[in-house]
């Protein structure tokens, strides 16, 4: 079977369309972005050794995977685990719960501050944040990140390679703008 010019022509489109889809997906955004520190964010923490926030977005593969590897393990006894999910409330948030970690609802990105997700934030006792980042690729997730902060050795902040939540970062990838005109076609 020879190509003809039609099917040549959907081959070349799909193969510029479909990386310019997906390509945003991969970008690596890269920490501490613009993420803003809200104080309602600490508000009634328990005094622990260090407070953990995980931040997760809605409509992000990404963060179902961060969320599956915490709904695996318990919350670390010396610290205080707070999950910010920016989103609707899932039934994942429900065995989260179960298991010990507290869940935050945020409504939209704009009201949660938040660039990119999944992102960590280490607070340390005195409230300094000691990490504010990107994770590790599986199977690390955060276990080094805080293995380095609870010692005090340097930690860089890794870039969050996960989804986009802000209006203004999707305006700047091509990957989203496409993503948000598809649906309209």
């Amino acid at each position: 079977m020879q190509p003809n010019g039609k099917s040549f022509a959907w081959l070349s489109a799909l193969g510029i369309l479909i990386p310019c889809l997906t390509g945003g997906l991969l970008v690596a955004f890269h920490a501490p972005l613009q993420n803003e520190v809200k104080a309602e964010w600490f508000e009634g923490q328990k005094s622990f050794t260090q407070s953990i926030y995980h931040f997760a977005s809605d409509d992000c593969r990404c963060s179902e995977r961060l969320l599956s590897y915490l709904s695996g393990r318990s919350p670390k006894s010396s610290a205080n685990e707070i999950v910010v999910y920016i989103g609707k409330r899932k039934p994942i948030h429900d065995l989260l719960e179960s298991r010990g970690y507290e869940i935050r609802l945020e409504d939209s990105p704009a009201s949660s501050g938040v660039e990119a997700a999944p992102w960590l934030l280490v607070r340390d006792a005195s409230g300094r944040i000691t990490y504010s980042g990107g994770y590790e690729p599986a199977p690390y997730w955060e276990a080094r990140i805080l293995f380095n902060v609870e010692h005090r050795t340097l930690q860089a902040s890794l870039p969050s390679t996960g989804c986009v939540t802000s209006k203004a970062l999707r305006a700047e990838t091509l990957a989203y703008q496409l993503k948000d005109l598809l649906p309209r076609l």
